[in-house]
């Protein structure tokens, strides 16, 4: 009997996946595009729909999801394929049309992380509005049910409409009463890069690290001297062996403790400062991973050396500009808004967005 409920269910969900499909095709026509539907070609496009318009053309996937709103990990799958399809990246104007509402942090980090337009629930609503199609979306998908933390979409025109472009200060993630995430984010705009500040970037960064991930790395040593008494660690922190993402990471690098260093200069990260952190890193001490925090996106060259020193020693060193850091503040609020240990707490997790970094690098990482 149960095996009958759970065919029904998934013919039930495929059927209005199809509806779906069919209703963003006839909304997109509505609007003044000519519309193709599954197109394939040479190029190896594999989307849903291209929506053929006088000013932009877009190349969209369709998803349709019976939740209320989605995860930042399912967000991040359907964002990759999405992204995947509009091969080759950067010549086409990839959408993802989703039918649920997303968190406005969760979408802007996976539009930028992806290089695509994510347009859900919100902008859909916007759309169907100008094409006179509202009623025909409620009948389909019901009464709009955002959760109340989510911010009004911003009513641009879809021409413009470009979710990369939405600045950290504008996504409000959370509720009201949860905005821990947005005053860290100020708190660093606050401090001025150089040597001066470096003591209160620093301590600033541990607070930042205690709020995404300080229930699971834990005792944290500021300044911790080596035995060799000439090299410091800026932050060491052991792991709590419960969360997958970090039992993963210290399993897959033979990790005890997890290093951060703290880089308050107002230049971006050069190799000579990847070559002195790389020099206390140690495999066969177990402290072979290191995240560096700084203030801007590193040196091209900076990279380069972080490659070398994973492939010659195993040694992983992943860079978090200020930016990075934000959007996983966002995404800490967000995921604070939800009931603590459950699947949605999991999936809304700010490792996830570690996770995409490190896989983005290893991914990147020459022979």
């Amino acid at each position: 009997m149960e095996g009958i409920l759970k065919r029904n269910s998934a013919r039930s969900l495929t059927r209005l996946g199809f509806a779906f499909e069919d209703f963003c095709a006839k909304l997109f026509q509505e609007l003044g595009y000519d519309v193709e539907r599954e197109p394939s070609d040479a190029e190896g496009r594999d989307v849903d729909l291209i929506a053929f318009g006088p000013s932009d053309t877009f190349y969209i996937q369709v998803k349709y999801s019976s939740r209320s709103s989605d995860s930042l990990s399912r967000l991040r799958d359907w964002a990759a394929r999405a992204a995947a399809s509009m091969f080759p990246p950067g010549q086409h104007t990839g959408v993802l049309l989703v039918s649920s509402m997303l968190d406005p942090a969760r979408k802007a980090w996976a539009a930028e992380e992806f290089g695509i337009r994510i347009w859900d629930r919100s902008e859909l609503t916007q759309l169907s509005r100008q094409a006179g199609l509202e009623k025909e979306l409620v009948a389909l998908l019901g009464e709009e049910s955002a959760p109340s933390r989510f911010k009004s979409p911003s009513g641009r025109r879809i021409a413009s409409d470009n979710v990369v472009e939405v600045e950290v200060s504008e996504l409000s993630a959370a509720s009201q009463t949860q905005q821990k995430g947005e005053s860290l984010i100020q708190r660093l705009r606050d401090i001025p890069p150089g040597r001066a500040t470096a003591t209160l970037y620093e301590r600033l960064c541990q607070d930042i690290i205690a709020y995404l991930f300080g229930d699971h790395l834990l005792d944290a040593r500021p300044q911790q001297r080596l035995e060799d008494n000439l090299n410091i660690l800026d932050i060491v922190y052991r792991v709590d062996p419960s969360h997958p993402f970090w039992v993963t990471l210290t399993r897959d690098f033979r990790a005890r403790v997890i290093v951060f260093e703290c880089k308050n200069y107002s230049e971006p990260v050069t190799p000579l400062q990847v070559y002195t952190t790389e020099r206390y890193m140690s495999t066969n001490a177990l402290r072979p991973i290191c995240f560096l925090m700084s203030r801007h996106s590193p040196h091209d060259h900076a990279e380069l050396a972080a490659f070398g020193a994973m492939r010659e020693s195993g040694k992983l060193l992943i860079f978090l500009s200020d930016h990075d850091i934000s959007r996983m503040l966002m995404v800490r609020d967000a995921q604070l808004a939800e009931q603590r240990d459950t699947q949605a707490w999991i999936e809304n997790d700010p490792t996830i967005i570690l996770d995409q970094k490190i896989y983005d690098f290893i991914a990147r990482c020459p022979r």
